[in-house]
C-alpha cells in the first residue's frame, strides 16, 4: 500500500463534502453490529477508498461492532461478481454490500446496448443475491471515468456514462440506493489542465489518491450528509490506524486470493516482499495487524 493512504482522512477536512445525490441515506444503513462487504474490481481491490470508509466509520462511531471485508478482484465484471458471489461473499453473511463494478463491463469500446443490457441484468442478479439473506442491504456505486487522453478513451467514457445512467435507472426501479460516481470523476477530469492529474488518476483507468478520496467522500456523504468528513491534520495515531488497515488487508488477501497458486503467490500480488510466506505466517501477521488496529483506534479518537 502507498504512503499517501495514511493522510487522506485528514485531507477530507479541506476537501469539503459534496451532496449525496440521488439515493442518499443516513448512517442507519450500517447496522450496529454485523459485516460490511466491498465487492468490486481492481479499483476496489486497491483497497484505498475502502480503508478510508472503515477508518472514518470506526473512528467516528466506535460503538458499532462492524467487520469490514474487501472482496475486490482485479479484472472483475458484474457477471464475474455474480459467478463468484456464493463462493466469496455469501459465506460472510453480509449485512451490507457495496457493489462497485462496471469499469471492465463495457469492453473498453463505444456505446453498446448489448453490453449495457448485460451489465444491468447482472447488477439486478447481484441485488437479488444480496437480498437473499434476510435483512441484507445493497448499495450500488457506478463506474468512475477513465482519463480522456485520446479518442478511444473519450469514446469509452461515453459508454461508462451510459452504464452509470443504467445503474441509476435500475436502482430506482428496484428501490436500491445508487451513488453515481461517474459525473464527479468526469467533472474532476475536465477541470484538470492535462485531463487528469497524477493525484486524481494513477493511470488511464485506476484512480489515484485524490480519486480514491473522491469515492470515499461520496460514500461518506451518502452515509451521513450532515457530518464533517475530517477532523484536522494527520497525527501519528491516524497514521498507525491506516498502516494497520493496510497490513490487515494485505495479509487477509493472502489467505483469500482465489487466483493465487499458494500464499507466496498471493503475497507477491499485494506487494509483500517478505520471504517464505505461508498461510500460517499470513494468519500470524493478520492477527498482529488486528491487535495494532485495536490499539491505534482509541488513540486516534483521543481517548
Amino acid at each position: 500500500m502507498t504512503p499517501w493512504l495514511t493522510v487522506l482522512v485528514a485531507a477530507m477536512a479541506a476537501a469539503g463534502a459534496p451532496d449525496a445525490g440521488p439515493g442518499s441515506a443516513s448512517s442507519a444503513e450500517l447496522p450496529d453490529e454485523g459485516t460490511v462487504v466491498f465487492l468490486g474490481d481492481s479499483i476496489t481491490w486497491q483497497n484505498h477508498w475502502c480503508a478510508l470508509i472503515e477508518a472514518q466509520v470506526r473512528s467516528r462511531e466506535p460503538e458499532r461492532r462492524l467487520v469490514f471485508v474487501n472482496r475486490g478482484l482485479r479484472g472483475d465484471t458484474a457477471a464475474g461478481a455474480v459467478a463468484r458471489y456464493r463462493r466469496d461473499v455469501a459465506p460472510l453473511r453480509p449485512d451490507v454490500v457495496y457493489v462497485m463494478v462496471g469499469m471492465n463491463d463495457g469492453g473498453y469500446r463505444g456505446v453498446s446496448t448489448h453490453r449495457l443490457r448485460l451489465y444491468q441484468d447482472n447488477l439486478e442478479r447481484l441485488v437479488q443475491l444480496v437480498r437473499g439473506r434476510a435483512g441484507a442491504r445493497v448499495v450500488l456505486l457506478t463506474p468512475t471515468a477513465v482519463r480522456p487522453r485520446n479518442h478511444d478513451l473519450r469514446r469509452y467514457n461515453r459508454m461508462l456514462a451510459t452504464m452509470a445512467e443504467g445503474a441509476v435507472a435500475l436502482g430506482a426501479r428496484l428501490g436500491v440506493p445508487v451513488i453515481d460516481l461517474f459525473p464527479s470523476f468526469e467533472a474532476a477530469l475536465e477541470a484538470s489542465a492535462d485531463g487528469g492529474t497524477e493525484d486524481l488518476m494513477e493511470d488511464d483507468i485506476h484512480p489515484g489518491r485524490q480519486g480514491h478520496l473522491l469515492i470515499a467522500r461520496r460514500l461518506l456523504a451518502h452515509l451521513d450528509p450532515g457530518h464533517p468528513l475530517g477532523e484536522g491534520p494527520a497525527t501519528p495515531a491516524s497514521r498507525r490506524v491506516h498502516l494497520a488497515l493496510s497490513q490487515r488487508f494485505r495479509w487477509s488477501y493472502v489467505l483469500w486470493d482465489p487466483e493465487a497458486e499458494g500464499a507466496a503467490s498471493a503475497a507477491r500480488a499485494v506487494g509483500i516482499t517478505e520471504p517464505g510466506v505461508t498461510a500460517e505466517v499470513a494468519r500470524r501477521r493478520l492477527a498482529e495487524a488486528e491487535v495494532e488496529l485495536r490499539r491505534a483506534l482509541p488513540e486516534a479518537r483521543g481517548e
